[in-house]
């Protein structure tokens, strides 16, 4: 199971960033490739995010439900695709550095199965990167923007 840990300062107050990565709508806008998004209910919602790597893309269509919640610093989802070849469990937690700054720690870990396997284990050894600061500058814009969702 590969997993990966990043870790990065926002320009943005704890509650800001809490009040993005806690609405599935706002977090959306926020995950590159992220096409769509269904909310269930208070705890789950259906995405559908499509994946890169060099030629190479996959659509990937998942439930995420919310496994733990602490306002405002922890927040735990599990994801699991429609097909079962990917499923993820994703560890955020914010920590106040001061009243506009907040810095977050990411931490994921991934199965993967079947062809997609390559892809995901690309993603991370080579894309992660990138992702993350994809990830970091649409968060940066959304607690920037008040919520239209």
């Amino acid at each position: 199971m590969p997993e990966t840990s990043r870790e990065f300062l926002v320009q943005a107050g704890q509650k800001d960033v809490w009040n993005v990565i806690s609405n599935p709508l706002r977090l959306s806008k926020c995950i590159p490739g992220c096409e769509k998004v269904t909310v269930l209910d208070e705890a789950q919602s259906l995405w559908k995010v499509k994946l890169s790597v060099g030629i190479v893309t996959r659509a990937i269509e998942a439930r995420v439900k919310v496994t733990g919640k602490t306002e405002p610093s922890e927040l735990n989802l599990q994801l699991n695709e429609k097909n079962g070849d990917f499923n993820a469990e994703f560890f955020i937690e914010l920590l106040k550095e001061n009243e506009t700054k907040t810095r977050v720690k990411f931490k994921a870990n991934i199965e993967s199965s079947g062809s997609f396997a390559w892809v995901v284990n690309r993603i991370i050894s080579t894309q992660m990167d990138k992702f993350v600061s994809d990830f970091v500058n649409r968060l940066q814009e959304a607690t920037a923007s008040p919520a239209s969702s």
